[in-house]
């Protein structure tokens, strides 16, 4: 093949044009969910990298990190401090019930968030023109073998059992009606649950006792479901991008405190 002779110059006009072509397109603002969030802090095992995997009892103060099944880095579970207004508010969640709180921790797994702040965008995209989009704040109890799993990898609708609603991510407004899942103990007999934000969207409400067994996803036109059983909220979700996972919560059935004058 015979090459065109382009004159003296012609790569020097091309590569302008090209260049002010660039320069013409919109640099897009970048995302908020690739942001870390304010509140989160920096894992022990991020500030010392070089030294062996950290156990929550030698850093209970500081955190601790999270493997996937592949021995991959995916979380970092970190204590939040008695004092501190994060563990008072969630704290003050639990006024009553017949359960106290005993330890908070607050999840910090940088890929679930991401997904879930991407899966927040589209929601909101769809609804354009609609109220904003906004989270609410959910309990969920899992099996007490699986938590450093949901730390790991998040809620998986596909690993649920069938419930009222079908196969999905059941989460509740009330702590009560999440402890009723609860499965095992560790040594101290504490129990945990999960406090997650959830992106309910456009609910689909069920009367009082009316279920919907075969349910695999969101109704057409919703995006989750919620039905009342037993006297109690519970909300289904069949995207797991949909839920995410911010603390841990480590409760105890709540003992009250008896003066030796009431003992007499």
């Amino acid at each position: 093949m015979v090459g065109v002779d382009r004159g003296e110059g012609a790569d020097d006009y091309g590569s302008i044009r090209e260049s002010r072509l660039l320069a013409e397109q919109p640099v897009p603002p970048p995302r908020s969910y690739c942001t870390r969030p304010a509140h989160w802090t920096v894992c022990a095992c991020e500030l010392l990298p070089e030294l062996p995997p950290y156990t929550w009892q030698d850093h209970e103060h500081f955190g601790r990190p999270v493997y996937d099944a592949r021995r991959r880095l995916r979380a970092h579970v970190v204590e939040v401090a008695p004092e501190e207004e994060e563990f008072a508010t969630i704290a003050r969640e639990f006024i009553g019930t017949p359960y106290e709180v005993t330890c908070v921790a607050r999840v910090q797994n940088e890929r679930c968030r991401d997904r879930y702040q991407f899966e927040r965008q589209q929601m909101c995209d769809d609804a354009a023109g609609s109220p904003p989009l906004e989270a609410t704040s959910l309990y969920h109890v899992t099996k007490w073998h699986n938590l450093d799993t949901v730390y790991a990898d998040g809620l998986d609708q596909r690993m649920a059992a069938h419930g009222m609603f079908g196969r999905g991510i059941y989460l509740s407004d009330d702590p009560v009606k999440c402890n009723k899942y609860w499965r095992g103990a560790d040594v101290s007999g504490m129990r945990f649950m999960l406090r997650c934000r959830a992106l309910l969207g456009n609910v689909k409400q069920y009367p009082l006792g009316i279920p919907d067994r075969y349910l695999t996803t969101e109704p057409p036109g919703y995006d989750s479901v919620q039905g009342n059983m037993t006297g109690h909220n519970e909300y289904v979700l069949y995207s797991n991008n949909q839920v995410l996972i911010e603390y841990v919560i480590g409760y105890a059935p709540w003992t009250p405190v008896v003066s030796p004058q009431q003992e007499q």
